[in-house]
């Protein structure tokens, strides 16, 4: 046993030069040694080319330098069995070389696997700095006196000794640090396995310095135990470094392969079409998405030519968005309209993204389609609330004055004329509020219509909004085609319209402008064009009328009487007069109907055909309408407690009165808060409120409910007006005065007049006829019996004290006399 013990440390020692000088065996070492510096250099350098690693530098400094080493260890043992360096030499250059070399290249490994696996490039740097410091130093330190103390004494060992002890010594401390930090700042397996590599290229310096100690009597059993330490730390080092570089490489591939999977999974689900074309213009591939919106498939997309798919083109595109792409290595898009294979068309979005080479080439690029043809539906949506009407498609105020500009710029560079037309319907309102809203749009769709009808193709017809419509004709040659329009409109509208099997009748009253002579600009021709309007509005409507001087000065008035009329309420302006009713068989007062008066502070009394259409425009009539019927009720109310006879106090609604979901509520509360009985108030209303049977027949009954009396006014003026009578729960009619006007001069209307007390007597309502002014007309009434009478004849509107004294002063029997004038 002993033997064989003896046998392996004497092949070991050979082999390691154990027994000191350097042989075959030894040289065999520093071969072994070298190829496995080699073989990490080479690695080194493989993952610094490829993945261009920074880590890498260091490694392969520090690998080089382990090389570098052995082959200097290599080199002199060729020149010794060659006998081709002096030995003396040899020993005076070798040992100095030889420790600079291991020493440096012992620092730089360590340096560099702390900067490979800490990261810190800082700490690294710092250590090698110091550590080939001292290397240096101590070379420096020894060479010049070496060279010389062998030369002189060639067979004395103290100056390796020393040297060798100085060398080994400053190694073995700067390998203390690193392998102190990995141990302490890095945790797992790693970390044991390069302090354990760490700790092997340690006990190589230490057991030098053991050796030493003893003389170098038992070389030949430390040398060879240093030099494995030295193997199995290079061979460890080398381990650790190709499995983390696997490990490293695995953890790239999975993290490729799952790159790649979330890149598919957003590809495929991103709803977008996104094709890769090669520098050809081939697809060489594309998503889902992208064979649904093209509706094809893979195999009809794949190979074939972009531009044949997304431009419909036989040739690249002159403008291609690849081509620029890539020529710029920049993002490039375009929108684009197409028809796809379905013949759908289809608005996109088409971006080309450069994809580069190795060399930084564009080579590719990514095309991605967006469908954007919701959006672009949104847009025009958009712009057409913007620009257009939504009920009658129209354009809209703003297009409207856009266009009117464009007209007005174009006729003063040729000097032409350009009309416009402000058209507002008559009497809409009472058909909206009658009728309600939904009959009301539909009338304004077809008047819309009707205005389309009647214009040229380079005319604008335009709703400003509510039931104003504006025309814009440019070109026209004087006045006279202007008139020819408005004509034209005036006969278009006086067509019945017919909705919802009932027949409406709309006129409207068109104010007109010209430019140059009435404005130079949009506004001042709208506003004057409007002025007209209402000029003709006020001649009763259902014509038109061009535009004046004077007009503007009535425009300023009726602007100054809204503005009092809004103050007068508030100021008590307002007051009440009431026309007697008189029965024509009793000749007593049997009646007043409440009629409003306008006591202006400036202008004196103010009659209610110059202040109620502009209530009404201004929607003030609301306000103003629960005034009349609440002081008209306290005013009945005050002639009852004064002892007066009942009378019947007659209150007008207007259309926005009746609709009003609240009117029921109201004249509740007035009776209520007045303490007028019921059954003494009169509503009087107007067929147009009757015209939405449905509504009318349920307010009137929930009035009826609470006791007041029902008048229809202006009877006959309506187109369906025995069928009130029929259909509603009416307590009186009032024949209206047009027809008590023409008695004596048309037969046709007193065989109408004739024909309504007759209706009446049969279903019930009592007959009053308004506006009896002359002898005649009453004795044409009396003689078909017609009961109750209203009008100058007998007396014109008195104040409440008038009224009073007259029906105190009035004796039974009176005869055909009447009251007061």
């Amino acid at each position: 046993m002993q033997e064989a013990l003896l046998g392996i440390l004497d092949f070991v020692a050979r082999f390691t030069g154990g027994h000191g000088g350097i042989d075959d065996e030894v040289a065999v070492y520093f071969v072994l040694a070298g190829a496995m510096w080699l073989n990490l250099l080479f690695f080194a350098l493989w993952r610094r080319r490829n993945e261009a690693n920074s880590r890498e530098a260091l490694l392969v400094l520090g690998f080089s330098a382990g090389l570098a080493r052995e082959l200097f260890m290599l080199a002199m043992a060729i020149g010794q069995k060659a006998l081709m360096v002096d030995p003396r030499h040899l020993h005076a250059f070798f040992p100095p070389v030889e420790h600079v070399l291991s020493g440096v290249a012992t620092v730089i490994v360590a340096a560099a696997f702390m900067r490979y696996l800490t990261g810190d490039f800082f700490l690294a740097r710092n250590y090698l700095g110091i550590g080939i410091t001292l290397t240096l130093s101590c070379y420096i330190a020894t060479f010049s006196w070496w060279a010389d103390y062998i030369t002189t004494n060639p067979a004395s060992k103290f100056g390796q000794t020393w040297c060798d002890v100085l060398f080994h010594t400053i190694a073995a401390l700067l390998l203390v640090f690193p392998t102190w930090h990995l141990f302490r700042h890095r945790t797992g397996w790693l970390r044991n396995i390069i302090c354990f590599a760490l700790v092997c290229f340690f006990l190589t310096e230490t057991l030098k310095l053991v050796d030493i100690a003893y003389g170098e009597r038992y070389e030949y059993i430390f040398t060879p135990i240093r030099r494995s330490f030295n193997l199995i730390g290079i061979y460890v080092l080398g381990y650790v470094y190709i499995r983390e570089q696997e490990s490293r490489r695995r953890r790239a591939t999975a993290k490729v392969v799952e790159s790649e999977k979330r890149y598919r999974t957003l590809v495929e689900n991103v709803n977008m079409g996104i094709s890769l074309i090669d520098g050809n213009n081939r697809i060489v591939m594309n998503n889902g998405y992208l064979e649904k919106m093209f509706r094809k498939n893979a195999e009809k997309l794949t190979g074939r030519f972009c531009y044949q798919e997304f431009e419909n083109r036989d040739e690249c595109c002159d403008n291609c968005l690849g081509v620029e792409a890539m020529t710029t290595g920049r993002a490039v898009s375009r929108e684009v309209e197409r028809i796809l294979d379905d013949g759908e068309p289809s608005g996109l979005r088409l971006s080309a993204f450069p994809v580069f080479n190795e060399q930084g080439k564009a080579t590719k690029f990514i095309k991605v389609v967006e469908d954007i043809t919701d959006r672009k539906r949104a847009e025009e949506k958009i712009r057409r609330l913007a620009y257009y009407d939504s009920l009658t498609g129209l354009p809209n105020r703003p297009l409207m004055m856009d266009r009117l500009s464009q007209a007005i710029r174009h006729a003063r560079r040729h000097g032409e004329v350009v009309a416009l037309l402000f058209l507002d319907l008559d009497r809409f309102k009472d058909v909206n509020d009658s009728q309600g809203h939904r009959v009301g749009d539909r009338l304004l769709q077809e008047v819309a219509a009707r205005l389309s009808g009647c214009t040229r193709e380079s005319d604008t017809l335009a709703r400003l909004g509510g039931d104003e419509f504006v025309i814009i004709a440019p070109g026209v040659r004087a006045a006279t085609d202007a008139s020819l329009l408005a004509d034209k409109i005036l006969a278009a509208l006086a067509e019945p319209f017919t909705l919802d099997r009932q027949t409406l009748h709309i006129a409207t009253s068109i104010g007109i402008v010209l430019f140059p002579s009435d404005g130079g600009n949009g506004e001042m021709l709208l506003q004057r064009a409007d002025m007209a309007m209402y000029a003709a509005k006020d001649r009763g409507g259902n014509s038109y009328r061009f535009f004046s001087a004077e007009m503007n000065t009535r425009a300023v008035e009726r602007h100054e009487l809204e503005e009092d009329m809004r103050q007068a309420l508030t100021n008590g302006e307002f007051f009440l007069m009431y026309q007697p009713q008189v029965n024509t068989g009793t000749w007593k007062v049997v009646g007043v109907e409440a009629l409003v008066r306008w006591n202006h502070p400036r202008k004196g009394v103010i009659l209610p055909s110059r202040f109620i259409p502009v209530a009404e425009e201004t929607g003030f009539i609301s306000k103003l309408g629960r005034w009349v019927l609440e002081e008209a009720c306290r005013q009945g109310a005050q002639w009852q407690h004064d002892g007066l006879p009942p009378l019947q106090m007659g209150v007008n609604l207007c259309a926005r009165q009746f609709t009003h979901e609240e009117i029921v509520g109201t004249v509740s509360d007035v009776l209520q808060k007045t303490g007028l009985p019921s059954e003494l108030l009169e509503i009087e209303l107007t067929e147009t409120m009757l015209m939405d049977s449905e509504t009318a027949v349920s307010t009137l009954g929930q009035l009826k409910a609470l006791g007041v009396r029902l008048a229809i006014d202006d009877f006959g003026t309506g187109y369906s007006s025995f069928n009130y009578l029929k259909h509603f729960p009416l307590d009186r009619i009032k024949i209206d005065q047009s027809f008590i006007r023409d008695i004596g001069q048309s037969r046709g209307n007193g065989a109408i007049i004739e024909a309504i007390v007759a209706v009446a007597r049969s279903l019930g309502p009592e007959v009053l006829a308004e506006g009896v002014e002359t002898e005649e007309q009453l004795r044409y009434l009396m003689s078909i019996t017609c009961a109750d009478i209203q009008g100058f004849y007998f007396s014109r509107p008195l104040l409440p004290d008038d009224v009073s004294r007259l029906i105190r002063e009035s004796l039974p029997g009176f005869g055909t006399h009447h009251f007061t004038n």
